[in-house]
């Protein structure tokens, strides 16, 4: 019995060991900045423990295309299509040439949708229900019954 056990950790260890490590990203405040660009394509990505992220794929100017990691989807609550035009505010990694942007907010049509406080802590974190504003709806600007 014993070594059937033996045998069933050991290939369940080699099935984990099949799986690439997941890539962490930390929010760096030394690295803000803001970019302004097109939405090319949104999608939806695998973090962590099997959590839903939104993702956007901003064409800028200058940098060309960013992904842009932006909440878990259950939080993010924007209707974003395929063409509009944003203002991300985030953290500015570059990994090997590849730059990714982890979002703090996003300005669409006039409103400020907040997605991490002034140190950069998600406004999720806690949990659904457990964490910020729902939907990130910390907004602000010219939207409808806005200031």
């Amino acid at each position: 019995m014993s070594g059937l056990l033996l045998v069933s950790l050991l290939l369940h260890g080699q099935e984990i060991q099949k799986r690439p490590p997941p890539v962490l990203r930390y929010f760096n405040l030394d690295s803000l900045v803001t970019l302004k660009g097109t939405v090319d394509d949104l999608r939806q990505e695998t973090r962590g423990e099997g959590q839903n992220f939104a993702v956007l794929v901003l064409k800028t100017s200058d940098r060309g295309l960013v992904a842009v990691e932006l909440a878990p989807t259950w939080f993010f609550q924007v209707d974003l299509f395929a063409g509009a035009r944003v203002e991300v505010t985030g953290s500015l990694l570059n990994e090997e040439g590849r730059f990714w942007l982890l979002a703090s907010s996003l300005t669409f049509q006039g409103e400020r949708v907040g997605l991490r406080d002034d140190l950069g802590f998600p406004l999720w974190r806690g949990g659904k229900g457990r964490g910020g504003p729902p939907g990130g709806l910390e907004r602000r600007g010219r939207g409808r019954g806005g200031g």
